[in-house]
């Protein structure tokens, strides 16, 4: 069972030994050279011994360690080139045919049926007259 203290490395923050310690675990998983003798312990003791040896160099390490927690993707901006071009012209091109369709439900000239069939001539009946 190997032995360490956290007395034995330079970093005094129990936090960020644990996470710069997982970081370079999984870059000795992922293939990362060592630079100590591996012997028959495993990748986190490893890492934790290269710290105390002061082998790895911290800085570089907190540095891969907040590139790899972010998630921002870099884009590439090309100048002078509008990218929604296309799907604003759609958009207008859209609104346009809503406009046209909705516009020729209210200025035909056609009359509902009801105001042809009933005259509306005499609209006041004879006992309206009446109470007049």
């Amino acid at each position: 069972m190997a032995r360490l203290t956290t007395e034995d490395i330079e970093i005094s923050n129990r936090f960020e030994l644990v996470a710069l310690s997982t970081q370079r675990t999984k870059d000795i998983l992922s293939g990362a050279p060592i630079t100590i003798e591996r012997g028959k312990h495993k990748a986190p003791v490893i890492s934790l011994r290269e710290f105390a040896n002061g082998c790895i160099d911290l800085e570089t390490l907190r540095e891969q360690f907040i590139t790899s927690l972010q998630k921002n993707a870099k884009v590439d901006n090309i100048e002078g080139e509008n990218l929604y071009a296309e799907t604003q012209e759609d958009i207008q091109d859209d609104n346009d045919s809503s406009y046209t369709e909705a516009t020729d439900l209210f200025v035909g000239n056609s009359h509902s049926d009801f105001d042809e069939d009933q005259p509306f001539d005499d609209d006041i009946i004879t006992e309206d007259k009446q109470k007049l």
